[in-house]
């Protein structure tokens, strides 16, 4: 069975803030992983850019941004 992985989980694997939904992120993303069974859509990596760089608290750099897209898009 396939995980569908939103935005908003993509950008709690990164959160500084708000470390309960950062553990959770976490835990759902290595479990989706470790059984190679998760999916994210193009649209969802580039909204992940736009809130990661513009749109939180503790911005990711640009350059931190692109290379987990990079990173996130060979699944």
């Amino acid at each position: 069975m396939q995980s569908f992985f939103d935005t908003n989980i993509l950008v709690y694997l990164f959160d500084t803030v708000a470390s309960d939904k950062k553990r959770r992120a976490q835990s759902l993303f290595t479990a989706a992983a470790q059984r190679n069974e998760f999916v994210i859509s193009t649209q969802v990596l580039q909204e992940f850019y736009v809130v990661s760089t513009r749109k939180r608290a503790v911005p990711l750099s640009l350059s931190e941004a692109e290379q987990v897209v990079r990173d996130l898009a060979q699944f």
